[in-house]
């Protein structure tokens, strides 16, 4: 979030720059495969620019007229590649930086929280050690502007879905103690 205004700001990242981010982490992403550790660059700055074009005041539940939102509903296909699909580096990029910047939506434009907490729990249930996505569901958790009572309700299906999953592989998850 860069100032007062935002809507100038996101006018021009979207028509722009997040497109070129597009574009290059897509090239990215074909490159990624077979590649031992592959550096996640234009992925990190996709999900970094979009984080900057959330509002510096959280807003409402069902408030979704902030002009970022239209940028982060067209960028939702490269966070779910990048929980969901693309190879992950030895610094867990594009997972980490994915993941940091939903936590940031979700805190800034809570109607973004339903889709996220979805995200990152299917990615934890995905992958076999999930500290990032925990970490994230963890955050948000701890500071989502809603009350309990709506917190709870979308958190219920998301965590037993997760924990499910995690339970069938425990053998793994002992081997990594920070995730338990």
């Amino acid at each position: 979030a860069m100032g007062s205004e935002t809507g100038l700001l996101c006018q021009g990242l979207s028509q722009n720059i997040v497109p070129a981010l597009c574009k290059a982490v897509e090239a990215e992403a074909a490159g990624a495969v077979g590649d031992e550790d592959p550096s996640w660059r234009a992925a990190q700055a996709l999900f970094a620019t979009l984080a900057a074009m959330l509002p510096e005041v959280p807003a409402h539940f069902d408030d979704m007229s902030h002009p970022s939102v239209s940028v982060w509903k067209q960028s939702w296909p490269f966070f779910e590649a990048a929980l969901m699909t693309w190879p992950v580096s030895a610094t867990d990029q594009p997972l980490t930086a994915a993941a940091e910047s939903l936590t940031a939506a979700a805190k800034a434009l809570p109607g973004f929280l339903p889709g996220t907490l979805q995200m990152l729990a299917r990615s934890a249930a995905s992958r076999e050690l999930p500290q990032v996505q925990l970490d994230a569901l963890r955050e948000i958790t701890a500071s989502a502007p809603l009350d309990t009572c709506r917190l709870s309700d979308l958190l219920g299906a998301n965590v037993l879905t997760t924990i499910d999953t995690m339970l069938g592989q425990e053998k793994v998850l002992l081997s990594g103690p920070s995730t338990v």
